[in-house]
């Protein structure tokens, strides 16, 4: 049975996302994708210039995204979950699909 990131790899951004980079256009265009999954909103702040500094636990997350992204030198990708995760400074912190696991 293939995993949510497998079934969802192929998925835009979810739409909330262009509302929020309005709220931080001022500042440095830099991001967290927590449990990023497939990379969906990692995609789209990629396509609107922000550095992304992307963690998931799952290693479907890792292979899909270091394969996705591996052009991207903008794109950082760690196997780590919450409770790990050294968080960098950022703008942005997107966790749209993540924190009701924790």
């Amino acid at each position: 049975m293939p995993t949510h990131t497998e079934v969802t790899q192929n998925q835009t951004h979810q739409p909330i996302m262009e509302q929020a980079i309005q709220f931080v256009e001022e500042l440095p265009l830099i991001a967290v994708d927590c449990a990023c999954g497939a990379g969906n909103q990692s995609a789209f702040l990629l396509s609107q210039n922000y550095q992304v500094y992307a963690f998931d636990a799952a290693e479907i997350s890792e292979n899909i995204c270091l394969t996705r992204f591996q052009n991207h030198q903008s794109y950082y990708f760690t196997k780590q979950t919450f409770e790990e995760y050294q968080f960098p400074k950022a703008s942005l912190i997107v966790a749209l699909l993540s924190l009701f696991f924790c």
